[in-house]
């Protein structure tokens, strides 16, 4: 996305919009036909107003990961405080599924651009990103888990699980 200054609500609201438009059309048409024009159809705008939010599709893909990342997927901060790590371990994967529950054109939307990783190097970057989140988060709480419940995990074993 074009570096803005501060959107305004109808710009947040705009935004909005398209981006859950691209999802939609990745997520049932597929990326390659996920032009700037089905989007911008999808989205009940112009090609115009996309392009203004999206120079490139390439960014609006880009996007739609970022937002996932953003939304899906917590922070390790943002578990109960007062947890157990196994209690941290189950909010973190409801929360992503509630997440996907929420907006389920994300999930398959999100396959097809992990899948497209395999070929596009700004795809591949962005959910490397994701996943690294991802894994550091679990590995925090599996210590923890270890920890609080004297069970025995080497680092030799977690770094087998962020590797797998």
């Amino acid at each position: 996305m074009k570096k803005q200054k501060k959107l305004t609500p109808k710009g947040e609201k705009t935004l909005k919009r398209i981006l859950e438009a691209a999802a939609e059309c990745v997520s049932t048409i597929g990326i390659e036909r996920s032009t700037i024009r089905a989007i911008a159809k999808k989205a009940k705008t112009s090609r115009g107003l996309v392009g203004h939010y999206f120079p490139r599709r390439s960014e609006l893909l880009l996007s739609i990961i970022k937002k996932i990342e953003e939304t899906g997927t917590p922070d390790i901060e943002s578990s109960p405080i007062d947890s157990s790590a196994l209690e941290k371990i189950i909010f973190n994967v409801e929360k992503n599924f509630k997440f996907f529950d929420a907006h389920p054109h994300y999930y398959p939307c999100f396959m097809l651009l992990y899948y497209f990783s395999g070929v596009r190097k700004d795809i591949r970057s962005a959910n490397e990103k994701i996943y690294q989140h991802f894994i550091t988060r679990t590995k925090t709480h599996i210590s923890e888990y270890a920890t609080e419940n004297k069970v025995e995990i080497n680092n030799h074993d977690l770094e087998r699980f962020a590797e797998s």
